[in-house]
């Protein structure tokens, strides 16, 4: 069902602090990892080391694809496109991951690691603890 309110996918999202992070070469390779994110108004903070596959990936093709799951009740999955912050950008990013994560400080504070924002251009709810299962979908 698609709906208008926003509302509910960044209710769940504020529920959890990881999601797997889809990325793609340039010529189409997939990879998929871990990752911790922030809400940041209607986008999503992320970071990743300049030597990992997913830093190459992510500065060659702006697409990414993400999932967020919370045991096996409910799942949420997201498009969107990514951007490389920088300068000021780039240090409010790490300043708000800081203060959602402090225990990575070390990670956040290493001189290889960029930040990036995450832009939704499509979410997916679905719970299945409800009969049937509701599934909701927002596309800004």
């Amino acid at each position: 069902m698609k709906v208008h309110d926003k509302s509910v996918f960044y209710e769940y999202l504020k529920q959890n602090k990881y999601m797997t992070l889809a990325t793609a070469s340039k010529d189409g390779k997939p990879e998929a990892a871990t990752v911790e994110y922030v809400i940041d108004g209607d986008d999503l903070l992320v970071n990743t080391y300049v030597h990992y596959r997913k830093f190459k990936n992510l500065t060659t093709n702006p697409f990414v694809a993400c999932v967020v799951t919370m045991g096996d009740e409910k799942t949420l999955q997201l498009d969107g496109k990514i951007r490389l912050l920088e300068g000021s950008e780039a240090a409010d990013a790490k300043q708000k991951m800081l203060t959602a994560e402090p225990d990575f400080k070390d990670f956040f504070n290493d001189k290889d690691t960029r930040f990036f924002k995450i832009t939704p251009t499509w979410l997916r709810l679905r719970d299945y603890t409800k009969t049937p299962m509701e599934e909701l979908e927002y596309t800004p």
